[in-house]
């Protein structure tokens, strides 16, 4: 009995104990306490991106058919691995995979061949990948298919050159290469200064013949790491052919190891082979079209037709897949969102109602080019029938008549974006189209329409009633060729909101191709649609009738700009990058509504050097940070080179032609409240590289201007601080960051210690704050657009001390009074019945 006394009384003394303790409360909670430590400053080279890896996973390692040597291994696993870890999305595509053609540019930027050769089943898939404009990453002996299938140059396809047996052979093993050394900056090796050397492990690498080669491919090969003993023995080598395909770089690798100076390399090849197209283009290969493109297309009726056109698309920076028919065989939406136009020539085999409501008048709608090319009724009737229900809807329709339009050249034409730089067409026969309610005529013969398009929610349609006036028997005839790309460049346009102009071509070079243009490379780099003229006229007219964002234009030749329309473009809240070699006039209204006057003077002696007068401006930082504080040439390609112009207090110099600012002498001026951008250089001419980033000046330079005005900066809101006690739960912070350029990571700062950078991909950030003892915490998020430009917010976390919650509208510390004065009592009451009872 005295026992169970002694723990009744114990128990008492003790549950106040419990009543009064708080939950165990940690410091910071473990999350936060494990992160990593990093810089706060997260500054790009160029817009960040993930890019889209295909790795060939072959196991079988024997020799093909077309090979005639060489060792080849199945590391592609580790390839896979290593590029993942580089941050690249990576995918493992078997020879079957390949098959299902699967390997597409709209799927992958860069396909990799780790040592090995493709069975022959497949010889031809990734030729398709690589002619449409995909890159290819070749390890060690895969150079040999890269040969045979003519990707080097097409003089050598159908051999595979390996020496021995082929003499003189273009590439060959080599194992007594001990040292290595970059020959070449590029950006395939920028991770490197020139002449850095590395030691190579032991085994057979890959050799190029540096001797023989460059005689057949000329400056389109790059020997970027050579022998350090010969410069005529390459063992890093990138191919570029811009009339033909995509980048190659090879790699003197199996992909077990990969020596660690190699890696930078790899990584950065990726980066370089990846295309950054204007737009992706398909040819609908899903309906069996009447024409396809090469002479080893399948569920094509005749080849090849299409060839030439697709070349000339990759040359002017488009990328085109063929789009087979998927499984199940019906369109879904999902086949066709990754592109933004497609080309269909007359098919076989019907659309399904499904598929024409629900696949393809959404995509168009929604901002898609659609170009359709048919012919004679009589070569497939049922499947005029069913295109005509495609595009009725449209207002167009061929003639269920024959109406030979017969073969001829037209100059009939009717005002269109299209048109420019169009003298003529060549007609090679078909059915005349006829046009109801939007649609509209193009190219006409007298009052027979043989081209008409229309413009349709977003997105815009073409429709010709010649299948054959694009095709490699007909494209060179009169100005097909170009009407061949106007036509791209304007469906793939719906949705833009950037109109280009630039000039001057002619005077840089004979070949000087503007969608190639340091303009275009920056778009392009960006992710920006745009719509690219370089005629005054065609200009103008796409100025009037468009709605534009943003305005590029770059005059260094005679032109007539419509100026008052670029006015009512600022007024309207428009942005404008603009260099005109008529800036010196005077008395011109849009030059006093951006900020300047012109000062009549010129320079015409060459490109004068141009100085960063505020050099941590975002113009010179982000999305590339410019390495140099000045920017020249050696190039003199224009008779006006700078103009002097005189600024008003409504607008800033950036940067001069003076080492430090001095009137009159403003090359970079930032005015119109913020909403122009005027180079008074000719900033074309820039195309060397002052920084040594490998990159030219001029498209550096465009790129960062077009990132400032054209993006808005990202934002953050500021949630209310939070308080609670310990041991409260639920307690967390929210913002809800915006990033106009697109999201890329954020990073938590607690009491102004940055933690792990994370990735964001946009919406709301949410920390949970629970878990903290008594005090006061500071959370500082920052959030970072892929340009680089970030914004931060603070909060203010105050934890206080935990106090336990009253029972029943009792004090707890008065009932711990009341509960100890009642145990004490019974201990005394304990005691004397002790002492009685002895």
């Amino acid at each position: 009995m005295t026992s169970v006394k002694h723990v009744f009384i114990l128990s008492i003394l003790i549950l106040p104990m419990f009543i009064l303790a708080p939950a165990m409360v940690p410091g910071m909670n473990d999350t936060q306490a494990n992160l990593m430590q990093v810089d706060g400053s997260v500054p790009a080279q160029f817009a960040q991106e993930t890019l889209r890896v295909a790795v060939y996973a072959e196991p079988n390692t024997t020799l093909p058919s077309y090979a005639t040597g060489g060792v080849y291994t199945s590391y592609y696993q580790n390839v896979v691995n290593f590029l993942v870890s580089a941050g690249y999305a990576v995918t493992a595509l078997t020879t079957q995979d390949i098959l299902d053609h699967k390997l597409m540019v709209a799927g992958y930027d860069a396909f990799v061949l780790p040592n090995q050769l493709p069975r022959e089943s497949i010889v031809n898939y990734i030729k398709d990948y690589w002619l449409g404009g995909g890159g290819i990453l070749s390890f060690d002996g895969s150079i040999g298919y890269c040969f045979y299938a003519g990707f080097i140059d097409s003089s050598l396809e159908g051999d595979f050159e390996l020496t021995p047996p082929a003499v003189p052979g273009y590439w060959a093993l080599m194992d007594d290469v001990l040292k290595v050394r970059v020959s070449e900056r590029h950006p395939v090796t920028k991770a490197y200064a020139l002449g850095a050397e590395f030691s190579m492990p032991s085994g057979n690498f890959t050799k190029v013949n540096g001797i023989n080669l460059p005689s057949i491919v000329g400056d389109r090969m790059h020997s970027l790491v050579t022998w350090n003993e010969s410069a005529m023995i390459p063992l890093v080598v990138a191919f570029d052919n811009p009339n033909r395909g995509g980048r190659i770089v090879q790699v003197p690798t199996t992909g077990s190891p990969i020596p660690s100076w190699l890696s930078p390399i790899i990584i950065d090849s990726i980066d370089w082979l990846a295309p950054r197209p204007k737009a992706r283009v398909a040819f609908d290969f899903s309906k069996t079209p009447y024409y396809g493109v090469d002479d080893w297309d399948e569920n094509v009726s005749f080849v090849p037709r299409y060839n030439i056109w697709r070349d000339f698309l990759v040359n002017h920076s488009f990328t085109v897949d063929k789009l087979y028919p998927p499984v199940g065989g019906a369109l879904a939406v999902s086949d066709v969102a990754p592109f933004d136009v497609l080309i269909i020539s007359l098919p076989a085999d019907n659309y399904s109602a499904f598929e024409m409501t629900s696949v393809i008048r959404p995509f168009v709608v929604n901002g898609g080019g659609l170009f359709y090319l048919t012919d004679y009724h009589s070569l497939n009737p049922e499947g005029h029938e069913n295109m005509n229900e495609l595009i009725a809807p449209w207002g167009f329709d061929i003639s269920g008549e024959y109406t030979d339009m017969g073969i001829f050249t037209t100059t009939d034409f009717d005002e269109h974006p299209t048109l420019e730089n169009i003298g003529g067409t060549y007609m090679a026969g078909g059915e005349w189209v006829n046009i109801t309610g939007g649609a509209y005529s193009i190219i006409r013969q007298g009052p027979n329409i043989a081209v008409a398009g229309c413009e349709v929610g977003y997105g815009r349609v073409i429709v010709s009633g010649d299948i054959n006036f694009l095709d490699y028997n007909n494209i060179d005839n009169d100005d097909n060729r170009i009407f061949a790309v106007n036509t791209i460049n304007w469906l793939s346009s719906g949705t833009a909101d950037v109109l280009v102009y630039t000039d001057g071509g002619s005077l840089i070079g004979p070949d000087f191709n503007y969608y190639r243009s340091s303009i275009a490379n920056a778009l392009n780099g960006l992710g920006i649609s745009f719509f690219m003229t370089n005629d005054v006229n065609y200009f103008n007219l796409s100025l009037a009738t468009g709605s534009w964002s943003l305005v590029i234009y770059d005059a260094n030749a005679m032109s007539q700009l419509n100026y008052d329309r670029l006015v009512q473009h600022l007024e309207g809240g428009g942005k404008l990058i603009m260099r005109d070699f008529r800036f010196r006039f005077t008395g011109v209204p849009l030059w006093n509504y951006i900020g300047f006057e012109g000062n009549v003077t010129t320079i015409t002696a060459g490109p004068p050097t141009v100085h960063l007068w505020t050099p941590a401006h975002p113009v010179f930082n982000l999305p590339v940070d410019y390495g140099a504080a000045n920017i020249s040439s050696s190039s003199d390609h224009f008779n006006t080179d700078f103009t002097h112009v005189v600024l008003f207090a409504n607008a800033t110099a950036l940067a001069g032609i003076t080492l430090t600012p001095e009137e009159n002498m403003s090359a970079i001026v930032l005015g119109a409240g913020g909403q122009a951008i005027c180079n008074m250089f000719a900033i074309s001419e820039y195309e060397g590289d002052t920084d040594d980033s490998t990159y030219a000046d001029n498209f550096e330079l465009f790129t960062n201007e077009i990132a400032f005005l054209y993006f808005d900066r990202p934002t953050l809101d500021h949630p209310a601080d939070v308080a609670y006690m310990e041991t409260e739960t639920g307690n967390e912070i929210t913002w809800s960051p915006t990033a106009p350029a697109g999201a890329w990571e954020y990073i938590l700062s607690v009491n102004g210690t940055p933690l792990a950078a994370t990735h964001w991909s946009g919406g709301p950030v949410t920390i949970d704050v629970d878990g903290l003892n008594a005090s006061t915490t500071t959370y500082e998020l920052t959030v970072f657009d892929r340009l680089g430009y970030s914004v931060s917010d603070l909060v203010i976390l105050n934890v206080t001390e935990y106090v336990a919650p009253w029972l029943f509208g009792i004090d707890p510390l008065l009932l711990v009074a009341v509960v100890g004065g009642i145990a004490a009592v019974i201990v005394v009451v304990v005691i004397v019945m002790k002492k009685k009872s002895k």
